[in-house]
């Protein structure tokens, strides 16, 4: 499950994960931006993500989704490559994993 959050995100980064979707599509998953970060020309949203650990508790990582150096404003349908920030390489692929099928099902709910 991924849901919105407020947790911090300092010291995220980039560790080559990318989703291509719609702002729209996003928003549809994680939720609008808040009004203060509602910026078309540079969308980043602060998400985290649900996962078991080995004790099979619950457990929550936070991640961002952002899009990098568009340099234009982008429509709410513009299909964009965005970036995953997270705290280290394993998060990173399992925010990306959970996105995807969080997007697979919002697809297959569409249709």
């Amino acid at each position: 499950m991924i849901r919105a959050s407020k947790e911090s995100t300092n010291g995220t980064s980039y560790y080559g994960d990318n989703i291509v979707a719609t702002a729209n599509e996003i928003e549809a998953i994680v939720g609008a931006l808040p009004e203060y970060d509602y910026d078309k020309s540079q969308r980043t949203w602060c998400a985290e993500f649900s996962y078991l650990d080995e004790d099979g508790d619950v457990c929550w990582t936070t991640f961002t989704i952002y899009d990098w150096k568009e340099f234009r404003t982008i429509g709410d349908d513009d299909v964009i490559d965005y970036h995953i920030g997270a705290f280290n390489r394993t998060e990173s692929n399992q925010a990306l994993e959970s996105f995807k099928e969080e997007l697979k099902e919002l697809i297959r709910k569409s249709k």
